[in-house]
């Protein structure tokens, strides 16, 4: 069964220039004083192409879940056809 929890989030984008975006955010339990995950992440984008990179780093831990970091890559095309 899953418990209520409280838990506060808080993020920030901050456009470094017009194609360049840096972004985090980050979530924390209320009720234990812990950390349940953060995200940063850059990403540039123009007219054909967005392509992001981020580091997210999860701190839950249950049964056999253990915490993890994960690199995530992600390539979007515009305009195709």
């Amino acid at each position: 069964t899953l418990t209520p929890r409280e838990e506060i989030r808080a993020g920030a984008l901050y456009r470094i220039s017009r194609r360049w975006t840096l972004a985090g955010d980050h979530i924390r339990d209320l009720d234990r004083g812990k950390a349940i995950s953060t995200r940063i992440g850059l990403t540039y984008e123009d007219e054909c192409f967005r392509l992001g990179i981020a580091y997210d780093r999860r701190f839950t831990r249950d049964r056999d879940i253990e915490p993890s970091t994960s690199i995530i890559l992600k390539i979007s095309l515009k305009n195709l056809g």
